[in-house]
């Protein structure tokens, strides 16, 4: 007589939220590209104390540091997407709500700061 496997589940194992996955990627780029600006400014500054407002390299990293927000932005929309369906795993979109809202939330008070010490 054969033995029968009694832990067989009748359906199939729970998948990742592709969506999830998609917004933790873009979560950790933006992560990355940021950190790579933050060096950037501190090699700038290590070179002279005074820039100009209209230097170019400076106008650079605030249209980088914009870019990286709105793409957190869209990162967040796509976790919150990635949350509601109930047939994946929420880990990942989790994950992507966390990192991506801090990012979101950290240009937007280096936006507050450079703002109030003009």
């Amino acid at each position: 007589m054969e033995e029968e496997n009694i832990f067989v589940h009748d359906r199939d194992p729970v998948k990742h939220s592709g969506l999830g996955i998609a917004s933790f990627i873009i979560g950790l780029v933006v992560l990355v590209i940021l950190t790579i600006v933050f060096v950037y400014i501190i090699g700038i500054l290590s070179q002279s104390y005074y820039i100009s407002e209209s230097d170019p390299r400076l106008v650079a990293v605030g249209v980088v540091m914009m870019v990286g927000m709105l793409l957190s932005g869209v990162g967040i929309i796509l976790s919150i997407i990635g949350l509601s369906k109930r047939t994946r795993k929420r880990i990942f979109p989790i994950l992507g709500i966390v990192i991506n809202g801090l990012i979101v939330v950290f240009v937007i008070f280096l936006i507050i700061l450079g703002l109030a010490s003009e």
